[in-house]
């Protein structure tokens, strides 16, 4: 079963700009998954990578707000740094948070989205399809504010097991 580990690294950026780079904090474990959700304006998210040459994959590529996740191949440590590049300029914030127990071949599994442009209290993550495991992880992204005023608070990661 799938088990939140820690916070790894989690950071922001109030000006704009198109790379935004945040430094762990913890000592990472080898074969766990770090899941990375990134808040950032009407851009693309071009690139993940970190000091240690993981290989990491983009889950969730919507409207201002996007999942990337790596099998850690390699245990990031304190003082190591994960890397986003987006397409244009803009305020990025991300957190990236470790499980362990995640299935080891295809980890991802279905996804969902949807976008708002109506200011509210509801989120709505679109319709999804039935999961084909009885045990999975859900891991959802909620990105609110200006483009220039981002910062990692408003990136809400929602954890949970289904």
């Amino acid at each position: 079963m799938a088990a939140f580990v820690q916070t790894v690294a989690q950071g922001g950026t109030s000006a704009n700009s198109t790379t935004l780079v945040i430094t762990v904090s913890v000592t990472t474990t080898v074969g766990n998954h770090v899941f990375l959700t990134v808040a950032t304006g009407l851009d693309t998210i071009v690139s993940v990578v970190d000091s240690k040459s993981n290989t990491w994959q983009l889950d969730v590529n919507t409207n201002r707000s996007y999942i990337a996740s790596t099998k850690l191949s390699s245990a990031l440590v304190s003082s190591d740094t994960i890397t986003i590049t987006i397409t244009g300029a803009r305020a990025i914030a991300a957190i990236a948070q470790e499980f362990s127990g995640i299935a080891t071949a295809t980890w991802l599994d279905k996804t969902a989205t949807a976008v708002s442009t109506v200011n509210g209290t509801v989120a709505d993550s679109g319709n999804t399809a039935t999961t084909t495991d009885a045990d999975e992880l859900l891991i959802g992204a909620i990105r609110s504010g200006a483009d220039t005023t981002i910062t990692w608070e408003t990136v809400s990661p929602v954890l949970s097991n289904i």
